[in-house]
């Protein structure tokens, strides 16, 4: 990540697991974030991982009403048609849990 924009990109979820650990809990399940990362063209990614298996997270472009500069991302699953396990933001230090679609 020599880019600059890259590492901004990315910076807020990294930022927050440097500070807190690399668990993070939504909703009641506990998500263990690793290989946090920017795929230049298609934005911020990273594997969260549970006791029972490996899921996706991804950076989206969403904004989050009232927390300008909030980094939303979703955690999906990689297959049986990708469906999403839970949303939540990253802003201004602090993790936010956002309602699932």
């Amino acid at each position: 990540m020599t880019d600059e924009s890259q590492t901004a990109a990315s910076c807020q979820l990294e930022a927050y697991v440097k500070a807190n650990g690399p668990e993070i809990v939504i909703r009641g399940r506990a998500y263990t974030f690793e290989r946090i990362r920017i795929e230049q063209g298609l934005g911020g990614f990273a594997d969260a991982l549970t006791k029972r298996a490996k899921y996706l997270a991804m950076q989206t472009t969403g904004k989050v009403i009232n927390r300008p500069g909030a980094e939303p991302w979703l955690i999906m699953r990689t297959s049986g048609g990708g469906a999403c396990l839970a949303q939540f933001a990253i802003h201004e230090g602090k993790l936010i849990e956002l309602a699932s679609a």
